[in-house]
């Protein structure tokens, strides 16, 4: 399956897996064998919290490995005529009139928090296509929302 990035997210996750594989994956090891070394390793929580460290980081190294190994670029419409992976858009919600700022994203750089909302999210796919001034209904958590492309930016 491929996944989307935006230039940004690629070069975070490039950034992420080096410093995984070049800092913090020796440091677990070493931490690992330095735990080792207390003794008995049956009743050790120092070695079960530094193995288990790094089996996290050698999972997250795997898969941004496979994130990476099959993903596609995205810029965006540049014509902003409609909402493209990569688009960043306004929208107002009709319950209470509030304008919200949000980007589409790949489903691996969805970040609500920071606005970045996934292709595969109850919005996202709403809004792929839409043009400004079109309305979009979708559901989160049973409510039914209903909101409109203000801008596309």
């Amino acid at each position: 399956m491929t996944n989307y990035l935006t230039q940004e997210g690629l070069a975070d996750l490039q950034a992420e897996l080096k410093q995984i594989e070049e800092v913090l994956i020796p440091e677990s090891y070493l931490a690992v064998d330095s735990a080792r070394k207390e003794g008995d390793l049956r009743e050790n929580a120092g070695f079960a919290a530094a193995k288990e460290r790094a089996e996290d980081l050698n999972r997250r190294m795997d898969e941004i490995k496979d994130l990476l190994s099959d993903y596609q670029i995205i810029t965006g419409d540049s014509t902003n005529t409609r909402i493209d992976l990569g688009d960043s858009f306004i929208i107002e919600y009709d319950h209470d009139g509030k304008d919200f700022t949000f980007t589409l994203v790949g489903s691996s750089e969805a970040d609500a928090v920071n606005g970045k909302i996934s292709n595969e999210s109850p919005l996202g796919k709403e809004v792929l296509g839409k043009k400004v001034g079109d309305n979009v209904t979708f559901r989160v958590k049973n409510r039914l929302l209903k909101a409109k492309v203000k801008k596309i930016i």
